[in-house]
């Protein structure tokens, strides 16, 4: 037992040990860190090493109990950075060569990237060639999103390409949800700072790794969209948007862009987007939109221009969002 400590890069509060090395198999038969009063990470099974390593499995069992992800990070591919707490089981049955996984469980407060999804779930496994979840979903307030799929990607222990997605070979994922916002596009682009409203989506993702197809559907109403290039949102904002083989169709996304204090649910939509984006390139896209405006007002500091205009706009090429 060992006291106030270091696991690899993670303090720990307290360690707890039983295990014996014979025969070139270590055999864990209590492994237990105590990070925190709540976070408990409990391991056993066994290790094969030297001669017995192609030919004796690895055997482990994880019972996770709020436990950190950057615990869990530590031993595996940087891929993404994720937050959150961990409550959950994973059990490891293989070779090296052939690592065969079935996991489980809840996480709390998780990020991904830039985008907060809450609490969620998740079930899979790993069958030596593609790590796979059978379910995962996110709930975040009145957000909710469910999903499954699986990734080509090289996890067993003793391959010389361990954590490589296998290029060549296909993925597959499928999310559908209800969302009262869009953060997991719009905090990836400065020119809009946020889009409440009601949001209905599906997306599949489909294809090799440098070639996705992403295919969906989104429904839109009581959007606003706040961007910095105009002092006053875009609102009321409702439609249809379909992505086929990576082409975003937008079939009229209309809205209203009246002057800010005066009433506005009983007005006529008075700006309306068409057209579609290229998302070959999904953090590069190719756009071709359309603008309608009919007495629509605008105020922006940036220019210090103010006004009700007609207009007819189209954007083409890339660098530019509306």
């Amino acid at each position: 037992s060992v006291k106030n400590g270091g696991f690899t890069k993670q303090p720990f509060e307290q360690m707890k040990a039983d295990m014996s090395y014979e025969n070139q198999i270590l055999t864990i038969d209590e492994l237990k860190i105590r990070e925190s009063e709540n976070s408990i990470v409990e391991i056993s099974g066994q290790i094969p090493y030297g001669e017995m390593k192609p030919i004796e499995k690895i055997k482990l069992d994880f019972n996770l109990k709020e436990t950190n992800y950057t615990t869990i990070a530590q031993f595996l591919p940087d891929w993404f950075n994720i937050q959150g707490t961990i409550n959950g089981n994973m059990k490891i049955d293989g070779l090296g060569t052939n690592m065969l996984t079935n996991f489980e469980g809840i996480v709390n407060d998780g990020k991904f990237e830039k985008i907060d999804i809450g609490n969620g779930s998740f079930r899979g496994g790993y069958d030596g060639q593609n790590l796979i979840f059978t379910s995962f979903s996110s709930d975040k307030e009145n957000d909710h999103f469910t999903g499954y799929g699986y990734l080509p990607v090289d996890l067993n222990l003793h391959s010389e390409n361990f954590g490589d997605f296998r290029g060549n070979d296909s993925l597959y994922i499928f999310v559908e949800g209800k969302s009262s916002n869009l953060d997991f596009i719009t905090n990836y682009f400065d020119e809009v700072d946020s889009a409440p409203g009601n949001y209905t989506l599906a997306l599949e993702l489909s294809g090799i790794w440098d070639n996705i197809i992403r295919n969906g559907r989104l429904s839109a109403d009581e959007v606003t969209i706040h961007t910095p290039l105009l002092d006053d949102p875009i609102e009321e904002m409702h439609g249809f948007v379909q992505i086929v083989d990576n082409q975003l169709i937008i079939n009229n996304l209309d809205g209203k862009m009246y002057k800010s204090g005066r009433r506005r649910t009983n007005r006529n939509d008075n700006v309306s987007l068409s057209g579609g984006m290229d998302m070959t390139s999904f953090f590069d896209p190719y756009m071709n939109i359309i603008a309608v405006g009919d007495e629509a007002y605008f105020r922006t500091l940036i220019y210090e221009m103010e006004g009700i205009t007609d207009f007819d706009i189209t954007i083409t090429g890339r660098d530019t969002i509306l």
